[in-house]
């Protein structure tokens, strides 16, 4: 049987002069014996909002493969592929009626893409 719920704690950050976060708990008590007597168990639970500051000196996290792609996708041997891929794409663009798809060239191009990335982007993981 749940006796209540109580806010035990919060902040309101328009009050607060100082730079603490915005904080709230709150607490669940059950009465240990059905007569009433006894101690009540209580679980309380916190929130606190981050600290706007940290979120600024947070490095901004950037993907080992994403970069990993731009840069294989200006190799030699990608390029040409990347190339063939645009030839198709505009010849397919430039009709209004044709069945011809670029799915062979896209195919190889990600193929040589990922091929590339894959030599090196586990070295890069922490």
């Amino acid at each position: 049987m749940v006796l209540g719920t109580q806010v035990v704690a919060a902040s309101d950050p328009k009050e607060e002069e100082d730079d603490e976060p915005f904080c709230a708990c709150i607490c669940f008590c059950e009465e240990e014996d059905e007569d009433g007597e006894g101690d009540a168990d209580c679980t309380c639970f916190c929130f606190c909002e981050d600290d706007p500051e940290e979120e600024e000196e947070e490095e901004e996290l950037i993907d080992p493969q994403d970069t990993l792609k731009e840069s294989c996708s200006e190799k030699r041997e990608c390029v040409t592929l990347k190339e063939k891929l645009d030839e198709c794409n505009a010849r397919v663009e430039g009709r209004s009626k044709t069945s011809e798809t670029c799915t062979e060239e896209i195919i190889d191009f990600m193929h040589c893409v990922d091929h590339c990335v894959a030599k090196s982007l586990f070295t890069k993981l922490k």
